[in-house]
């Protein structure tokens, strides 16, 4: 092979591998670009998440402050039914007991005391029949109370849950991105090498040529 046609080779390997350094370059850009473009997905998919996440402690905090609530009101209606049942009860066995006076005092003769007593009777008997009611009142109001619904936090919970999962979907993606732009990268810096080598062969062939 002549030294002319060594060069003339040594050229078009060159021009060749710059070729494919350029190649690799815009491969490398436009992974780049892809692996910017996927950053920004992913951390827009997070920031999702995070609303999410806050709306839905947010929907638990108002469900535990709702359930608390419903506690606190039924320990309190059953408080008070106890109570009206107490009272209810005091008052009847008063009234029984008045009844007994009232009868032992006509048993006895002592009929001016008997119609006391049966008044007094008589008033234990509408408080006890005025506690009974109560307690019937608030046996309805118990009845009556509704359990807090888990709709709001259940709906707030299935978006974060979803929001999740697509941020996973784009890491996942990202991570394909972002190796394939290190591949890229690589492979240009291979190119460079190449290149840069074959520009080293062609100028040291030139000097040859100058000093032959």
């Amino acid at each position: 092979m002549s030294k002319d046609s060594e060069l003339s080779r040594l050229k078009s390997e060159m021009d060749r591998l710059f070729e494919l350094k350029q190649s690799a370059y815009q491969e490398m850009k436009q992974a780049g670009e892809a692996r910017t473009r996927a950053k920004d997905n992913l951390d827009a998919s997070w920031e999702r998440v995070e609303s999410a996440r806050e709306d839905m402690n947010s929907a638990f905090e108002d469900r535990q402050r709702d359930w608390d609530n419903f506690k606190s009101e039924l320990a309190r209606l059953s408080h008070a039914i106890d109570e009206a049942s107490r009272n209810a009860e005091y008052y009847h066995e008063r009234m029984k007991a008045s009844y007994e006076e009232a009868h032992n005092a006509y048993e006895y003769g002592d009929r001016a005391s008997a119609p006391g007593y049966s008044a007094e009777a008589q008033e234990y008997r509408e408080l006890r029949d005025y506690h009974n009611e109560e307690k019937r009142a608030l046996i309805d109001e118990r009845r009556s109370l509704e359990k807090p619904s888990d709709t709001n936090f259940n709906y707030y919970k299935t978006v974060y849950e979803r929001t999740k999962r697509e941020h996973e979907r784009e890491q996942s993606e990202y991570h394909a991105i972002k190796d394939a732009h290190e591949r890229a990268k690589a492979n240009f810096e291979d190119a460079k090498i190449a290149h840069a080598n074959a520009l080293s062969a062609f100028r040291a062939r030139k000097e040859e040529l100058k000093g032959g």
